[in-house]
């Protein structure tokens, strides 16, 4: 979904800066992904970080799993925002170092408190107020 859509904006995708934050911004989405669908992935028998990282640390449990990656999250977040953010950092537009930051949001968005994507309705309030208002 990132990369194509990058490729819309007309950017250089081969720089440095470019690789670093978009690959900075699938991670970080892999990852709130993974904290929301660790049961159901662990009940179908996929993998995920959550679920590798229990296994590596089983004296850890799942809790401690979570916590774990959200800290790691929380980290790239953090990497994420000073990259796109700080001016002078890098070479990007700051359409492009916008385009990261927002797309950052949305998926904090869709997996801040569930995994929305797996929802017939939950995302129906928010679509309609982005299509009307």
């Amino acid at each position: 979904m990132i990369m194509p859509a990058l490729c819309f904006l007309n950017y250089d995708l081969k720089s440095d800066h470019c690789q670093s934050i978009t690959k900075l911004l699938m991670a970080s989405s892999r990852l709130l992904n993974d904290i929301q669908s660790y049961q159901k992935e662990l009940e179908v028998g996929e993998k995920n970080f959550v679920i590798l990282y229990s296994k590596a640390n089983p004296k850890a449990g799942l809790e401690t799993s979570i916590k774990h990656v959200k800290e790691i999250l929380d980290k790239m977040k953090k990497e994420l925002l000073e990259q796109a953010v700080m001016d002078g950092f890098n070479d990007l537009p700051k359409t492009c170092n916008h385009f990261h930051v927002s797309i950052l949001r949305v998926f904090y968005m869709f997996f801040n408190s569930s995994n929305l994507f797996d929802s017939a309705t939950e995302l129906i309030p928010d679509i309609n107020r982005a299509i009307h208002l």
